[in-house]
């Protein structure tokens, strides 16, 4: 055998690079929250010739130094001051178990290949329809994404409820739905219906019918609507309740989009937030995001079992022995065939520490977007744009007394100043057409402390620029 192929797959050459890997992660993690940046912005071109640099060596760089160097030139997940996106801190365990899956390598869209993993995703299915509302039952699977997620609904949706004219079909969705519910809508040839939103950025109630009748007018057939739990620009949840009894008066089908919010099933001092999230015909929700699970991993589950066998109708006898419900061949419901194994970081997570983990970090992380909002309303300089449901927060500077200051510019830079330096990380969105800094916590360990000194900086930043800059709507 060709020497370099025994070297591949040397066990002794694994476990010497296995124990170096972990050990440097476990110093990372023991030093990260003391790092002085958590965030060292470099150029896309840079860091390109950078790695295209080690890329065409053909030696003189190790394996160790190769960790240590992408660890120090990431952003940093781990750092109590990664304030950003909705991407969890993964927690160790279920990291492993994702080098368990990743090494067994057991593509499993059907049981021959998925064996245990099969399983596995079941059980976690119906630990997780039992947490919603629907019984622990298997209607439902893992895949790679809340926007996959939300495509596989939306094709059950257009499965169940297609008629039989040719009319175009449409779905009801939130003004401020995700990205990815607009796309799916229009990826499967139905029509996005935009529902404007209430003062509380929810939809609005008395805006569907009016919205929906508009759309019949235009010949499109409306069979479903899409829920927010939450929203990912302002962590709102939209009345469930509500919008569940009007697809029920209109036979329409109700998915709720829960990739970040409906975590808020393992914590019940927050668990009033989804209420009605039970009468959904589908829920998505993402383990990456809320639930300390390395990406990608989202649970799709339905309230009816057999309609997760809406997905597909087709022709794969080579896959399938038998027609009919097979819960255990995954792929007769999902997109993916060859399906990584993700349900086992899931589950080595829970089986070791259970329930109280999920209920501990979803908790901790929503108490402190609550205490952060205390903290804005103790600076008179800075205003919020929403009131938060959530550990999403979103707020701006806004003590300019010279009427042509832009503050959105401001707010912009302001923001740009902060991820410069790399002492906090935190990100932008727009509420209303106007310019907010945006929070979300998702490491528990940040502190109170830690939120004080951000906003501190970003009131220094705001004076900084306003006595440093002439910002104007006219000027950059």
């Amino acid at each position: 055998m060709n020497d370099l192929l025994k070297q591949a797959y040397d066990p002794e050459r694994f476990s010497v690079q296995g124990h170096q890997v972990i050990d440097i992660l476990q110093n990372y993690l023991e030093n990260v929250a003391h790092k002085d940046q958590v965030y060292n912005q470099v150029e896309p071109e840079e860091e390109y010739q950078f790695w295209k640099e080690i890329w065409n060596k053909s030696s003189g760089t190790t394996y160790p130094e190769l960790i240590r160097i992408l660890l120090e030139r990431s952003i940093h997940l781990h750092h109590p001051h990664y304030i950003g996106h909705q991407v969890s801190p993964a927690a160790p365990l279920a990291a492993l178990g994702g080098l368990l899956s990743d090494f067994m390598n057991n593509g499993m869209g059907i049981y021959e290949m998925g064996g245990p993993a099969s399983v596995i995703e079941s059980i976690i299915v119906e630990w997780v329809s039992e947490k919603v509302g629907y019984g622990a039952q298997r209607g439902g699977f893992l895949t790679s994404g809340g926007s996959l997620a939300n495509l596989t609904a939306l094709l059950v949706a257009r499965t169940a409820k297609r008629p039989d004219d040719n009319k175009p079909l449409g779905i009801l969705v939130s003004a401020e739905s995700h990205y990815s519910v607009d796309r799916s809508v229009r990826i499967l040839d139905m029509v996005p219906i935009p529902v404007p939103v209430n003062s509380k950025l929810q939809i609005d109630p008395a805006r569907i019918e009016i919205v929906h009748q508009e759309a019949e007018n235009r010949g499109i057939l409306v069979i479903g609507m899409v829920g927010n739990a939450c929203t990912t620009a302002t962590g709102t949840y939209d009345d469930l309740h509500q919008l569940a009894d009007y697809c029920t008066s209109r036979d329409l089908w109700f998915h709720v989009d829960g990739a970040h919010g409906a975590a808020v099933i393992f914590a019940p001092k927050y668990r009033h937030l989804i209420d009605g999230l039970e009468r959904a015909d589908s829920v998505s929700m993402d383990f990456h995001k809320m639930l300390m699970i390395p990406a990608l991993c989202t649970a799709l589950v339905f309230k009816r079992p057999l309609d997760s066998y809406r997905t597909y109708i087709q022709d794969a006898q080579y896959l399938f022995e038998n027609g009919g419900e097979e819960w255990f061949n995954v792929a007769k419901r999902s997109i993916e065939c060859t399906k990584y194994m993700m349900g086992v970081k899931v589950f080595l997570l829970r089986q070791q520490f259970g329930d109280a983990l999920f209920t501990d970090f979803v908790t901790r992380l929503y108490d402190r977007g609550h205490d952060f909002v205390q903290l804005i309303n103790n600076f008179p300089e800075l205003e919020l744009g929403h009131e938060p449901e959530s550990n999403i927060v979103c707020f701006r500077f806004n003590a300019a007394d010279n009427p042509d200051i832009d503050l959105d510019l401001l707010n912009q830079n302001i923001r740009k100043a902060i991820t410069h330096e790399g002492n906090f990380y935190i990100v932008q969105t727009k509420i209303r057409g106007v310019q907010y800094l945006r929070c979300t916590i998702m490491n528990p360990f940040t502190s109170k402390e830690d939120l004080k000194v951000l906003l501190t900086d970003v009131v220094e930043k705001g004076y900084q620029i306003i006595s440093h800059t002439r910002i104007t709507s006219n000027e950059l």
